[in-house]
């Protein structure tokens, strides 16, 4: 068990296929919980026409970040010791892709964050 904290902030009224965007929001969420430090920091923010969920710590090494989409690409092994299949973020692209919602993934200064955007 990690000692994390997490916040929310903002609120949305999206059409979309509930179960698909769930698994959306689930697998950024396990993600971030998986590549946080342990007193690290998760923050979800949704506003606008976007949504983001941040994580602190280590960042995905820039020569792979537009992998990470394809199957069975995983990130640096330093950012995780999880034993995942490689599919998840895949799975999300193509859930995001059915919707027609830009996304992507970023490094910032102290983490990452992964978003995606609807008209």
């Amino acid at each position: 068990m990690k000692n994390l904290t997490v916040s929310l902030t903002g609120e949305a009224a999206i059409k979309v296929d509930k179960p698909l965007m769930e698994r959306v929001v689930d697998n950024f969420f396990i993600n971030a919980v998986e590549n946080t430090l342990e007193g690290g920091k998760i923050s979800i923010e949704i506003f606008e026409n976007t949504f983001e969920i941040y994580n602190s710590g280590i960042h995905i090494p820039e020569d792979i970040i537009k992998d990470i989409w394809l199957p069975y690409k995983r990130g640096d092994k330093e950012r995780s010791n999880t034993k995942g299949t490689g599919l998840g973020l895949s799975i999300v692209r193509s859930i995001l892709e059915l919707h027609k919602f830009s996304y992507g993934v970023k490094n910032i200064e102290d983490g990452t964050v992964f978003w995606f955007k609807w008209t």
